[in-house]
């Protein structure tokens, strides 16, 4: 673990060399900030349609095996 945070404190000190002089801070790492898009409710399925494939249901939801043991 001593290595580890050797070699870390290293790569701090070499960025430290790095002339940043008149360069803006980033505030996102891409050039372009994520858009989001309106919600737009289409095409839903009944529920008969969604539960049609499922391997087991018990007509309203689908029923999978108990993964958390309390």
């Amino acid at each position: 673990m001593q290595v580890d945070l050797e070699n870390m404190i290293q790569m701090v000190n070499k960025l430290q060399e790095i002339d940043t002089t008149g360069l803006e801070p980033l505030v996102h790492l891409g050039a372009e900030e994520s858009l989001l898009r309106e919600d737009i409710i289409k095409d839903q399925l009944s529920n008969h349609e969604a539960l049609s494939n499922a391997a087991v249901h018990d007509k309203k939801y689908f029923l999978v095996p108990k993964v958390i043991e309390k």
